[in-house]
């Protein structure tokens, strides 16, 4: 009987480590969000003359905190500029003045 309560509380903590490793393994990968649903979003586009290291998927930040993703990067045909696709979730509002940067 003792043996078979070991074994239980043996597989609840392998069990907890596994899941520890696969939400760190999504963090660090940074393809998850669990903000608890999806919000609504409106897309914004920015041009830049270097964009450095930017992927698509890497988060918008404001402040440090996630605003929003990047979804597309391509080069604008009329200036050769770098023009950049975001995904801003809505209750996050910029006005047509904000300026952009790339850290």
């Amino acid at each position: 009987m003792k043996r078979s309560v070991i074994d239980f509380w043996v597989g609840v903590f392998v069990l907890i480590g596994i899941v520890c490793i696969a939400f760190l393994s999504l963090q660090v990968a940074n393809i998850t969000s669990f903000k608890g649903g999806s919000h609504d979003t409106y897309t914004l586009y920015a041009k830049f003359n270097n964009i450095g290291s930017l992927k698509a998927n890497a988060p918008v930040k404001v402040s440090g905190f996630t605003v929003g993703r990047v979804v597309a990067i391509g080069l604008d045909p009329k200036d050769y500029q770098a023009k950049v696709t975001m995904q801003i979730e809505k209750p996050y509002q910029f006005t047509t003045d904000s300026s952009a940067e790339i850290l």
